[in-house]
């Protein structure tokens, strides 16, 4: 037998090895004649919420979120799998626009922010004009881009609500949709689409490589007035419908406008600084809804969909459904964090895989950058995953990014590589 101090493994992993937060990744196996003495693990990674776990024979070895030192057993025809609940991982997609109040938009851009990485794009200086309406206190906007198009969804005081297109490089407003007041509007990146609610109440498509307009769904939305929330999850627009709607939410179908009014939600004190996020859970298949009471309270409800994605694809026709839903209070230290915003969901958003988590943004005073945190809502703490870099504009999506998204942001290496190095005692029998 002959034993040597070695480097075990040194590799990379990445959406390739690990593509879904359910996939096991064999990371290292033994032969008939291999063994080693595992003494340290070193993990290198740009991703804030790793959730690396990892098996040796099918029994845990733990988290494999941090360097580790100590004494493992791997003896001869072995193996060690890793899975990881944070993969695929997610972006924040963040638009942001300065103004003048003659002039129009003087310098806007958007933000990607993934793992503590940062991609940008668009953030040069320009004047694009034709749009009447400046920054203000009582103004979110929100701005993306697909190719040479560049979008601007506004809002004023809650219920003027515009979306404008500068096409094909254009310095003036090229496209004007019309926006129902107090009516929802998400954008959806994985679509290259913003999905809104027309002064007919219809559901329209805005396919942004065009500009053109297409209506997915003639009458699809219920009245909708003051405070109207909104968010996107898994091919589902959520929303509630107005201050008086204190226990209730909808879902839209935005492949389709087929819609699902839930009832029998705790209920919330509504006011202007109310939010909305939904998180996608994809251990349970459920959606976790989170709403806040206030601005300045502090206080998040968490309520877990009675349905699980599958039975709400499943539907061909409008329900209304009144199960209860398995539901949660929350008052702690994202009471720290007052969550910033409002309007279309602007400054709260959902996470894509774990349901126990949600996005935030923080400030301290009006129209000021902000921290983005990711809150964990089962033991109320917050991580920072980005200080003041979102401005006065919201986030807009979060989505999981292809190569080619990768690429446009420009982020510097991979958002999601997580880099592990293995050393320890080789022995071998051969």
């Amino acid at each position: 037998m002959a034993d040597s101090l070695v480097e075990i493994l040194n590799t990379t992993l990445d959406v390739t090895e690990l593509p879904n937060s359910t996939t096991e990744h064999t990371l290292l196996t033994t032969d008939a004649n291999t063994s080693y003495l595992i003494k340290d693990v070193q993990i290198s990674t740009g991703i804030s919420d790793l959730n690396l776990t990892a098996t040796i024979n099918g029994f845990a070895l733990g988290s494999w979120a941090e360097n580790l030192t100590g004494s493992e057993i791997m003896d001869v025809s072995s193996n060690i799998k890793v899975k990881s609940k944070s993969f695929p991982v997610e972006v924040l997609h963040l638009g942001y626009g300065l103004f003048n109040s003659t002039s129009g938009l003087q310098k806007g851009g958007e933000l990607g922010i993934s793992s503590n990485k940062l991609g940008k794009n668009n953030l040069e200086t320009f004047n694009l004009t034709g749009n009447s309406f400046s920054g203000g206190s009582n103004v979110r906007n929100g701005f993306v881009s697909s190719g040479n198009n560049i979008y601007q969804i506004y809002i004023q005081n809650n219920n003027i609500q515009y979306i404008y297109g500068w096409l094909n490089g254009a310095s003036a407003v090229t496209n004007s949709y019309s926006v129902k007041s107090y009516a929802p509007i998400v954008y959806v990146a994985s679509e290259d689409a913003i999905y809104f609610c027309d002064v007919g109440s219809n559901l329209v498509k805005i396919t942004l490589s065009t500009g053109g307009t297409s209506v997915v769904k003639a009458s699809a939305f219920l009245s909708t007035s003051t405070y109207v929330r909104t968010a996107y999850s898994n091919g589902w627009m959520w929303y509630i419908r107005h201050s008086s709607y204190t226990t209730q939410v909808n879902a839209l179908r935005l492949s389709d406008g087929l819609q699902i009014e839930f009832s029998n939600l705790a209920s919330i004190s509504y006011s202007s600084g109310t939010k909305l996020a939904v998180s996608y859970d994809a251990d349970s298949d459920k959606f976790y809804v989170y709403r806040s009471n206030s601005q300045t309270d502090g206080t998040i409800v968490q309520s877990i969909c009675p349905l699980t994605k599958t039975a709400m694809d499943a539907f061909t026709s409008d329900q209304v459904y009144s199960s209860s839903w398995t539901e949660a209070t929350s008052a702690g230290a994202q009471t720290a964090y007052s969550l910033q915003g409002n309007y279309f969901g602007a400054t709260m958003a959902g996470h894509p895989t774990d349901g126990d988590k949600f996005y935030g943004a923080q400030t301290t005073s009006t129209n000021a950058s902000y921290d983005i945190v990711l809150c964990s809502f089962s033991d109320s703490s917050f991580t920072k995953i980005i200080t003041g870099e979102a401005n006065s504009g919201p986030i807009l999506d979060i989505f999981v990014p292809t190569a080619a998204q990768i690429a446009a942001f420009g982020y510097d290496g991979s958002p999601s590589a997580i880099d592990i190095r293995v050393t320890g005692v080789k022995s071998t029998t051969a």
